[in-house]
């Protein structure tokens, strides 16, 4: 019976000092403090159980305020000037399990493992989760966006993916959109199956594979550039829609298509790649208005497609 009261009246008593702002600092902060702008925390993780729903976790100063799994809507924020990092020694560095209807922002955080880094961000249950001006480095999965939740939605925007093996991986009949991404010297940048996906204004270069869409994936993007990969925009059983893109000096092939994968190209170039167009098993249309010339091998087009 006292347990049962004592941890009734630490639970109230957390409730009652819980804030809509709280604040964590790496040169002055104590995860023993009440997480106050004069009281700060240390860690992500200890501001958690001080920040109301829907409330703001702000760093004050740079440092690294370690790994930290979300139970909640809440907004992790490093102001412009500040470097707040997480590194992780194994696991995540973020682990979102905030429930289905739960919206979560991370904005100017810098991620990175030491040792076995498992996964940068890996969504397990969210409604919505916005990654803004952040860098995401050397994970096996950068962004593991594969939640239970169904329908749910990732907001990406100018942030850099980078060292990892898949940038971002999505499944699950996940919604993700991707705004002004380099996605740099990994393994795989975009990973989408069983997901839908529009990117916009991103560069691809120095992967393996750049835009990758895998079974059931549908992949509209727009603006954006694979260059120096080994692949750049590859359907694999997917659906994937380039509209002023550019594939260049890609080391294999520009624009390749297997497995029943489909890709429509529009107002696009494909230059300076080994293989210009690929399709094997697969269709690669063209609107009829895109540049292909100057690869080792140009390729050819399965068809054109009309406008409507």
């Amino acid at each position: 019976m006292r347990h049962a009261i004592a941890v009734f009246m630490f639970f109230c008593a957390m409730n009652l000092f819980a804030a809509q702002r709280t604040f964590v600092s790496a040169a002055s902060g104590s995860d023993a403090n009440s997480c106050t702008r004069s009281l700060p925390c240390r860690s992500f993780a200890a501001a958690l159980a001080f920040t109301d729903p829907d409330g703001e976790v702000i760093a004050v100063d740079s440092g690294g305020y370690g790994p930290v799994t979300i139970t909640q809507a809440v907004s992790l924020i490093s102001p412009d000037g500040i470097y707040a990092g997480i590194t992780s020694v194994s696991g995540n560095a973020i682990t979102v399990n905030a429930g289905n209807a739960a919206h979560v922002v991370v904005r100017n955080l810098s991620l990175e493992p030491q040792g076995s880094g498992n996964r940068g961000i890996d969504a397990q249950t969210v409604a919505a989760l916005y990654v803004e001006k952040s860098a995401v480095t050397g994970f096996d999965h950068g962004f593991s966006f594969d939640p239970m939740t169904p329908a749910a939605r990732l907001y990406i925007a100018d942030t850099v993916v980078r060292r990892c093996n898949d940038g971002i991986y999505a499944g699950s009949g996940a919604l993700i959109d991707a705004d002004s991404i380099p996605f740099v010297e990994n393994n795989t940048a975009l990973f989408i199956q069983n997901a839908q996906a529009t990117v916009r204004d991103s560069v691809a270069v120095g992967n393996y594979s750049g835009f990758w869409a895998g079974f059931a994936a549908y992949v509209l993007i727009e603006n954006s550039e694979a260059a120096h990969n080994t692949t750049g925009f590859y359907a694999s059983g997917g659906v994937i829609t380039l509209s002023r893109c550019s594939a260049t000096f890609n080391v294999g092939q520009g624009i390749a298509a297997t497995n029943s994968g489909t890709i429509y190209v529009s107002e696009s170039t494909i230059t300076g790649n080994a293989t210009g167009i690929s399709p094997i098993s697969a269709s690669i249309f063209s609107r009829g208005n895109n540049t292909l010339q100057g690869n080792t091998t140009n390729g050819a087009f399965s068809n054109t497609y009309p406008a409507q």
